[in-house]
Parts: structure tokens; sequence; C-alpha cells
């Protein structure tokens, strides 16, 4: 692998990330939801286009809920999402954890999982839920770059 690094240009060399650090929030209606150790390996798939096309291109899995939107999502819509990657995992359980690796992809099979309860846990009590993700990648020389994804999921049959 030495070899084939000494191959690429320096230019090229200062594309290649450093260190890439995510993080997730959730709040259902203002109430923030604590302790969500998969949140980080949840939110790296969110901003992995590579693996959200995969899914929804390659596979032809309806995943749409999971790319972010200027509109609400409906529930159930991000329910059907991750439940179609979580079925997609019993076919092919090293889908994340191949590209992540074994820790990390864990946590995003974890997190779909979490996320479909908390899902669950708002809709049924007609509340909106709000998913946000946050990614800093670290280049060469100190050059960083940061990314935000909002999610607004609306319970699928609001109250009111």
């Amino acid at each position: 692998m030495d070899a084939v690094y000494e191959l690429i240009t320096e230019d090229e060399k200062n594309l290649i990330p450093v260190e890439s650090l995510y993080s997730l929030s959730l709040e259902i209606e203002g109430e923030q939801i604590q302790d969500l150790p998969w949140g980080s390996a949840f939110a790296h798939f969110l901003h992995a286009p590579v693996l959200l096309e995969s899914l929804r291109i390659n596979l032809k899995l309806p995943i749409g809920a999971l790319y972010e939107k200027a509109v609400s999502v409906n529930a159930l819509a991000m329910q059907n999402a991750l439940s179609v990657a979580q079925d997609y995992l019993k076919v092919n359980p090293a889908f994340f954890t191949y590209r992540f690796g074994v820790e990390e992809g864990e946590q995003v099979a974890v997190g779909i999982q979490k996320l479909q309860a908390l899902l669950e846990k708002a809709n049924t009590a007609g509340k909106f839920f709000r998913m946000n993700t946050h990614e800093v990648v670290t280049y060469k020389h100190e050059r960083i770059e940061t990314n935000e994804k909002h999610f607004v999921i609306e319970p699928a049959n609001p109250t009111g």
C-alpha cells in the first residue's frame, strides 16, 4: 500500500482527509435525546454519499428519506428507509463493517435499530422528531471542512 501511496501526487495527497469526526443530535419536540453511543457512526453513514448511493441506485432500495430534504419527511417514510437498510443487513451483514471497520459498522446497525424505536415513540405521541448531523473533516496543512445535515421528521398522523 505504501508503494501505491508514493505514486500519488502531493496535490492529490492534500485531498485525503487526515481525520474525520461525526456527531448526531436527536430531539423529540424540544426534548434532547441523550446517550447516543452509536450516533457518530450513524452520522458517518449519512455523510457517506457512496454508501447511500450504493443502497439507492445499485441495490434499488427505497432509502430516499435518508437524504437531507429542504422539507419535512414523514415518519413512516423514514422508518421504511431504516427498515429496508436493516433488512439488507440480513442479506449482507458486512455491508457497514466492510466499509467502516467492525466496531463502527456494528454501531451503524445498532443506530438503525435505536433510531427506529425513537421514531416509533415520537410518531405514536404525534410529535415532530429532529435529527441533525455534523461532520468535521481535517486535511493536511490544517484545512478543515464542516458539513451539517438537518432532518425534520413529522408524525405520520399529526395531532391538532
